[in-house]
């Protein structure tokens, strides 16, 4: 690791002589950043890059080191770095070598106004927050996507013109009817950006850009510089089962679901319910573009197990939901009739994304060809002699993966497939195979009445593109590092729960959501079906500034920073 630490040493040469402390700043947030998820879990790319660059400084003595040292004592993505860069930082400046230029001035910013730019459906939101070194402001904008762990940040960028992408956004909330701008506290602001970006470090392999690897470190700092909330962001709430039926009760009780199949318009409302209370933290009554098509082309063909008649009624279902959620959640009209056009076209494209399962859970697929018309006894008999068949899900054969098996496992238990580890994940199973007996989910404690994707309980549940917690790194080299042998496969990690033994789990690989922002490439839609993309596309404010103008979006790209580049 020496000549890697030598080479990091070298690129802070420039900020010897830098005197404009946001240069510095930016230099070495890039540097921070070009290891950021780069090794396997497990292992701390902070720890073996960061921290052992610091003590390579510490040794080193030099005016270069000095600099390295008082940047990381700001920038420093941990408080272990930033207390050993400072410690080190002082040891250097008692045997004489001398600060940089910036040295007493980095990080002292001042705090400006910050600015939300939302969308009325709660997809989305673009934060502006300015900050400034004496008369010198800069801006850091952040897309916030509420889709995905109650919010992350799927982009992120600093600016040398604020002013000018303020306009701009005054500019797109008087002329997007669903866009809304407001001023929020610099408080708020912080609490957004630190739990968005907590949320964008625990998703595996988030669909990212590459700026927001460059200016990550640069607004957690901007975070630590901003006031602390007055108090923690409240819970996701619980949504008991009393409360779930006391929802679906009223659906089915309104004008709306008058019309539709009386049981299939049960079994899709509590489909959408237990969707938005499990998976959009907490919020079953929401409507939005995003989570229509996420939930119509991405969650129900991955997690849910439908018949005939369930399958070519859920879209209908899904259009009176939207219709009577949007006006008891007071959506403006035209907003509710935008949202019935995006489920009607999704609608139309859900009979293909469910038949093709491309992203289909490995239960679901083990059960596939299952007949449907027994009772949950019978399913869970079937799904025993298959897994017995066929105990693994995806292997490695020389230097390639394989890590999706064949579906339809004859019941017979014949393989028709090789593997290393099966997904426990659970799914849906038809409403005829959900009664009244019970069924043990491979990998819970104890049976479960509902086969749910939390019918494990919190300990088990893992959500798309979430490593689950306690994941162990296995033999599989799909990934490889520079010091270290060890790798992370997509197709296998162990999932442990204090109150079980351990039960395998497999990692879908992605977040739930993609960008289709007309920014970024639009609002966020769901990744396994290519269609999706565009039925929310135009239907949602450009509620970003970004460098990709396209869309209609003519905010300010970020500086070229040309004495920084390494």
């Amino acid at each position: 690791m020496a000549g890697v630490h030598a080479e990091l040493l070298g690129a802070f040469r420039p900020a010897v002589r830098a005197t404009d402390p946001l240069e510095v700043e930016v230099l070495t947030s890039d540097i921070l950043g070009s290891w950021w998820k780069r090794l396997p879990p497990g292992e701390d790319p902070d720890a073996v890059f960061g921290e052992g660059a610091i003590g390579y400084a510490a040794r080193a003595g030099t005016r270069e080191a000095m600099a390295l040292l008082r940047a990381l004592a700001v920038l420093g993505v941990t408080p272990a770095q930033r207390d050993a860069a400072s410690s080190a930082a002082a040891a250097l400046a008692a045997a004489g070598v001398t600060d940089p230029p910036w040295a007493a001035t980095i990080g002292r910013v001042q705090i400006g106004a910050c600015w939300r730019l939302s969308d009325v459906f709660g997809d989305q939101a673009s934060l502006l927050s300015v900050f400034g070194y004496g008369r010198r402001e800069h801006g850091l904008v952040a897309l916030v996507d509420f889709n995905h762990l109650a919010g992350w940040v799927k982009d992120l960028f600093v600016t040398p013109e604020p002013a000018r992408v303020l306009r701009e956004l005054r500019k797109t909330a008087r002329s997007e009817p669903y866009a809304v701008l407001d001023q929020v506290d610099p408080a708020e602001a912080r609490r957004l950006l630190e739990d968005g970006l907590a949320a964008t470090d625990a998703t595996w392999e988030p669909e990212v850009s590459d700026e927001l690897r460059q200016f990550r470190a640069l607004a957690l700092a901007r975070c630590r510089a901003m006031p602390e909330p007055d108090r923690p962001a409240p819970p996701v709430p619980e949504i008991d089962d009393a409360e779930r039926d006391a929802i679906i009760a009223e659906f089915l009780a309104s004008a709306h679901a008058s019309r539709l199949p009386d049981e299939a318009a049960r079994y899709g409302a509590r489909l959408m319910v237990d969707f938005g209370a499990d998976y959009d933290a907490g919020k079953p009554l929401r409507v939005s573009p995003a989570k229509i098509a996420g939930f119509l082309l991405d969650w129900v063909p991955a997690k849910v197990i439908l018949d005939d008649a369930d399958r070519d009624a859920l879209p209908d279902v899904v259009t009176a939901w939207v219709r009577w959620a949007g006006e008891r959640t007071g959506l403006d009209p035209s907003a509710v009739a935008q949202l019935v056009d995006v489920a009607r076209d999704c609608g139309e494209d859900f009979r293909e994304a469910y038949d093709q399962g491309a992203d289909a859970s490995p239960i679901r697929q083990l059960l596939h060809g299952l007949d449907s018309g027994g009772g949950l006894a019978e399913a869970q008999d079937a799904l025993d002699r298959r897994m017995f068949a066929m105990p693994y899900f995806g292997t490695r054969i020389g230097e390639e993966d394989y890590p999706r098996r064949t579906q339809g496992i004859p019941t017979s238990g014949g393989c028709s497939s090789r593997g290393s580890t099966l997904s426990t994940m659970p799914c849906w199973p038809a409403r005829s195979l959900r009664a009244r007996s019970t069924v043990s989910t491979p990998g819970c404690t104890s049976p479960s009445t509902r086969w749910s994707p939390t019918s494990c309980g919190r300990t088990t549940q893992l959500r798309r593109g979430v490593p689950p917690s306690g994941c162990a790194t296995p033999a599989s080299t799909a990934m490889t590092s520079s010091t270290s042998s060890a790798a992370w496969s997509p197709t296998t990690c162990t999932a442990r729960s204090p109150t079980s033994k351990p039960s395998t789990l497999r990692p879908t690989g992605r977040r739930s959501t993609r960008s289709d922002h007309p920014c970024l490439g639009g609002a966020p839609g769901p990744p396994s079906h290519p269609s999706a993309t565009r039925h929310i596309r135009s239907r949602s404010p450009c509620t970003v500034s970004s460098r990709r103008s396209g869309g209609g979006c003519a905010c300010p790209p970020p500086p070229p920073w040309r004495s920084c580049t390494r």
